[in-house]
């Protein structure tokens, strides 16, 4: 059985609060009301390459899995 995707978000008292009762939401409660930003720069650097846009892998990801009869 899959489990289905969250289609609404939760405030965050609401997490807070579930976490006393749920011990694995205690790990979001530090993250609550930050924003995550990646920055691919330094692996660019690295790696000396450049990284495509995710919008151009999507769509070479979905013409891979068409092309490959998988959908």
């Amino acid at each position: 059985m899959q489990k289905k995707l969250p289609k609404k978000e939760l405030p965050n008292f609401m997490v807070k609060l579930i976490s006393y009762l749920d011990s694995s939401v205690k790990n979001l409660v530090p993250d609550l009301g930050l924003k995550m930003q990646t920055d691919s720069t330094y692996a660019e650097e690295i790696l000396e390459m450049k990284f495509i846009e995710p919008e151009i892998s999507v769509v070479d990801a979905a013409k891979s899995v068409i092309k490959l009869n998988l959908a």
